[in-house]
């Protein structure tokens, strides 16, 4: 039976950024704090690993080093309701070099200072194919054309008259084989004026 005092690990996925233009926003800080304890136990325990017979001098020059280039706020780093919990202590050295080097966990939100960065796709001036309503099967010559006072184009082929908004005739007459029955029609009314 698990023990109801210990919370279970949960592994978060990597979260969204928060950006902030305030530089004191508590977030930004506890941020900054978080990630450079977090960068501190690594390099250490890095430094140590690949120096295992660094004396104590050479150890504790290091350390000052790293924790100057990781500052964190004192506030974090020392005891109080802001402190940042370790996640363990792992030894390092032997003997009179025996340390401590305290692990904590990485952050998983970042928070920055400035404006969110935002990425505009560009927009896709490509002509798409319409996808027009299904044609209607016409035979294969226009025998008349005409249009009435309420704007319907009446269109006859093969004899057989069909009316037809204005709309549907311009989408009717964008198909190729419909355009060149249209285009032959004109034509031959024109030889015969």
């Amino acid at each position: 039976m698990p023990d109801p005092r210990k919370k279970p690990i949960v592994i978060e996925a990597n979260r969204k950024p928060i950006y902030t233009s305030n530089l004191n926003d508590p977030r930004l800080k506890a941020y900054q704090d978080s990630l450079g304890l977090y960068n501190r136990g690594e390099e250490k325990l890095k430094y140590w690993r690949n120096n295992p017979n660094a004396t104590n001098v050479e150890l504790n020059r290091k350390e000052e080093e790293i924790d100057r280039r990781f500052p964190v706020s004192t506030s974090r780093n020392s005891f109080g309701d802001n402190v940042i919990k370790t996640i363990d202590m792992q030894p390092i050295g032997s003997g009179s070099g025996l340390r401590n080097v305290p692990l904590y966990k990485k952050p998983v939100q970042p928070v920055y200072l400035g404006v969110e960065k935002t990425i505009v796709k560009p927009k896709d001036f490509s002509v798409k194919k319409k996808e027009l309503a299904p044609q209607k099967s016409l035979p294969k010559s226009v025998t008349g054309w005409g249009m009435d006072a309420a704007g319907n184009v009446n269109l006859s082929v093969n004899g057989i008259r069909t009316v037809m908004p204005k709309k549907e005739f311009t989408a009717w007459i964008q198909n190729p084989e419909n355009r060149a029955m249209y285009d032959k029609y004109r034509t031959s009314v024109a030889k015969k004026q």
